[in-house]
């Protein structure tokens, strides 16, 4: 990835427009870099408006990080329902992530 995409991706991030925040995490979705821009997305959390917070929550289901999972864990007490929904959503996602790929892990390490 070209390293000013990211900076790119985080002016839109913290545009004053809703419409460009949006944007910015689906196609941070799209291009699957939510781990380089975990901080930025976090943020959102805080976001003034439900949507962005809810999308935010949805984008941190690929950081797949302790730092990603416990901002989600707190968004869960967001007094939006949609964020709640969003967070608990994405921390199913990560942690069967986790666990499918560490029993792919131990399934490879003890092939006789």
């Amino acid at each position: 990835m070209d390293p000013a995409s990211s900076d790119v991706l985080t002016v839109e991030l913290t545009a004053p427009a809703r419409s460009r925040r949006l944007r910015g995490l689906q196609v941070i979705q799209a291009i699957r870099i939510a781990k380089k821009l975990e901080e930025p997305i976090i943020e959102l959390l805080a976001d003034e408006d439900h949507i962005v917070r809810a999308e935010g929550a949805r984008t941190l289901k690929f950081c797949k990080t302790a730092r990603a999972a416990n901002a989600l864990n707190q968004a869960r007490a967001d007094h939006s329902v949609t964020v709640q929904e969003a967070a608990v959503e994405s921390l199913r996602l990560m942690t069967r992530q986790v666990v499918g790929h560490t029993s792919q892990i131990y399934r490879e390490e003890n092939v006789v």
